[in-house]
């Protein structure tokens, strides 16, 4: 188990919500933690400069290190969506790859939330990249 919402001890974060900062981004979002879980919602717009999507996320922001992974073939999310919404990404670590772009960091993989009920989403490690383009 890498994170829950229960305040378990060794498996509850402190975590926080960062919407899009950057050249007139206007994304924002909310992460709130109650009753064993968290809601993580919000509204991603095209930033205008760019014409192109903006971003919110959610990350711990503890020192705390997270249970070693490497042995395990699957990362599994217990999630749900209330909009169907193709752009969920997972993502972890924060190692940078050679040649990456500047805000680019650690592993990520993309999937799809369950609409309307919790589901378990199951991504294989090996769909996880650093390559963020």
């Amino acid at each position: 188990v890498l994170a829950t919402f229960d305040g378990a001890a060794g498996t509850t974060r402190m975590w926080k919500e960062q919407n899009d900062p950057v050249m007139g981004g206007k994304s924002s979002g909310t992460f709130t933690i109650g009753s064993g879980t968290a809601i993580f919602d919000g509204t991603v717009e095209d930033v205008p400069f760019l014409r192109a999507p903006g971003f919110i996320k959610a990350s711990t922001t503890d020192s705390e290190p997270f249970p070693d992974i490497s042995s395990c073939t699957n990362v599994d999310l217990e999630v749900r969506s209330t909009e169907d919404f193709a752009g969920y990404r997972f993502s972890f670590g924060t190692a940078k790859a050679p040649g990456g772009k500047f805000f680019a960091s650690g592993y990520k993989s993309r999937f799809a939330a369950p609409l309307g009920n919790f589901g378990r989403v199951s991504i294989p490690i090996k769909n996880f990249t650093d390559f963020w383009d």
